[in-house]
């Protein structure tokens, strides 16, 4: 475990959960990533579930490429960040989630918008299902944008 995290409860899951994926190809920079965070409520930074947690590795890499997968069988209880990046030879889309990890094992997709302010840099405003809404960066929660 992760000395950045003081107390992480976690739910079992039916089946092993996807928490990194990173795929490589080409000469241009191609992949296919997915990472999966979660927020560590003391020190307000997104903590990578595979460093947090036990995890399971599948690793096949070619002499030019990466192909790692990472699976955990518990997730934490709270909110989650999931970071897709896709990058072709001509484009690249990154997509973000954020999710709530229940108590009871079941996870619901919260709604965000992004929005770029100059100082900040991106700030994703994230609604809670209990109507807070609460402000992340790449690396943790930020105060309120004025």
């Amino acid at each position: 475990m992760s000395d950045d995290v003081v107390d992480v409860k976690t739910v079992p899951l039916s089946e092993p959960a996807l928490v990194y994926k990173k795929d490589t190809w080409g000469n241009y920079g191609q992949h296919d990533n997915i990472y999966v965070f979660f927020l560590d409520e003391i020190s307000k930074k997104w903590v990578p579930v595979w460093k947090a947690l036990p995890t399971e590795w599948e690793i096949n890499d070619s002499r030019k490429n990466l192909h790692r997968k990472a699976y955990v069988t518990e997730l934490p209880i709270g909110l989650l960040k999931k970071v897709t990046d896709y990058a072709s030879s001509s484009n690249r889309k990154v997509k973000i989630m954020y999710l709530m990890m229940r108590e009871d094992g079941t996870i619901v997709e919260l709604p965000h918008t992004t929005k770029r302010y100059p100082t900040l840099g991106y700030v994703d405003a994230v609604e809670l299902p209990e109507g807070e809404v609460r402000y992340f960066d790449k690396y943790g929660e930020v105060e309120p944008p004025i």
